[in-house]
């Protein structure tokens, strides 16, 4: 039968260094667990005084995960930590929290960059378009122009073979050349 390790007596630096805490962080988790009833504490005699906390593996091994290294390496493997609960003891380290706030950073600043590449090939896209609708619109000026033109100039057309028309009938219909034509008409017959 396989006994659990047992628990050891470590200073707030070994825990530290155990757990990759900060030697605050470590000290501050500690003290936690202590007030929480799950750790016992005390202080050596020996100087300098360091206070101790008996801590079983299982303790280490989960605040191992929690630690800056730890959430360093969990997003570095693209799993993220649990941020908004924090660890299992109620609270986070401050230095958990600046590896986190730099790996969001980054991934904001990774983010940012493929929107902001993005939006010039949008804007290059828009602009292009803007182009042809410009050009089409230029095409649609001309062409009312022509269409305008030719308009113009059926109108005229229409308004002289009017006057053509109206001349002629005014011609046929007792003008000079109908008095000519008689005339000729009865020269003949002489």
């Amino acid at each position: 039968m396989d006994d659990p390790p047992p628990a050891r007596w470590l200073s707030f630096k070994e825990l530290a260094a155990e757990t990759g805490l900060s030697p605050t962080a470590a000290e501050a988790r500690a003290r936690r667990m202590v007030r929480a009833g799950r750790w016992r504490h005390r202080v050596d005699n020996d100087p300098p005084n360091a206070g101790r906390v008996l801590v079983t593996p299982a303790d280490i091994e989960a605040m191992r995960g929690h630690g800056a290294k730890g959430r360093a390496k969990l997003l570095a493997q693209g799993q993220a930590p649990e941020i908004a609960q924090g660890d299992a003891q109620g609270g986070m380290d401050p230095s958990a929290v600046n590896t986190l706030l730099g790996a969001l950073k980054a991934s904001y600043e990774r983010e940012a960059e493929g929107l902001r590449q993005v939006a010039g090939e949008l804007r290059h896209r828009s602009e292009r378009a803007e182009g042809e609708v410009d050009r089409l619109r230029e095409a649609e000026r001309a062409s009312a122009v022509r269409a305008d033109a030719e308009r113009q100039a059926r109108e005229r057309a229409e308004a002289g073979r009017d006057a053509a028309e109206a001349e002629l009938a005014a011609w046929t219909a007792g003008g000079p050349l109908a008095r000519a034509l008689r005339a000729l008409a009865f020269r003949r017959g002489r």
